[in-house]
């Protein structure tokens, strides 16, 4: 399998200038529904994990084992870190904002950001289809609202999910990153038990 380059939304933080353009998307109404949170279950088979703790002691999350990690400096975070399997083929990304993104409590600001941030990396992105529609899954750090996309990345098909939750009044994102054909095990295996892991220090 040919290795994959590191996939970033780099524009996530670099774009908050057009955060509060976002914020006008879908309902205007701070009422917006949420859907009901459904619970993710533990996978049954997963790998051996080693335990990730950010740099400034704000949350950790146990990775699967061999898998490589990078953090990247930004003014607008904490520091962004990207996991990615030894061919890179899957990725998971943390994201954790500390400017205020007073949008981050309506559900469709994410699919309008992840679709932003998808178009404006064609390089890596093309033919991207992003779900209008948000779902919400429980894990033991709270309640992430969850936008979905499918997009081809160098030829090949992939899954792109982006999840949002609030933590002591600050946005955090986590973006994953899967072949088509092996979303659904990857979400299993990977993603879901890392999402089970994760848990806010402060």
């Amino acid at each position: 399998m040919i290795k994959r380059p590191l996939i970033r939304l780099i524009c996530l933080l670099t774009m908050l200038s057009g955060v509060g353009m976002l914020s006008g998307c879908g309902p205007s109404k701070a009422t917006a529904s949420i859907p009901a949170a459904t619970a993710m279950p533990a996978a049954t088979a997963t790998p051996a994990t080693t335990t990730y703790t950010s740099s400034d002691g704000q949350y950790s999350l146990k990775y699967p084992t061999g898998w490589t990690f990078t953090v990247t400096a930004d003014p607008n975070s904490s520091g962004v870190v990207q996991f990615s399997s030894s061919g890179a083929n899957e990725q998971f990304e943390i994201l954790p904002f500390t400017v205020d993104v007073p949008s981050a409590a309506n559900p469709a600001f994410y699919p309008a950001l992840l679709k932003d941030d998808l178009s404006k990396n064609p390089t890596y992105f093309q033919d991207n289809k992003v779900d209008t529609t948000t779902s919400t899954e429980s894990y033991p750090s709270g309640v992430w609202i969850v936008a979905s996309a499918t997009t081809v990345m160098t030829g090949d098909p992939y899954v792109v999910r982006m999840y949002g939750l609030v933590h002591s009044g600050h946005l955090v994102i986590v973006v994953t990153y899967a072949p088509s054909a092996s979303a659904t095990t990857d979400q299993t295996i990977y993603f879901a038990p890392m999402l089970t892991s994760f848990t806010f220090l402060k």
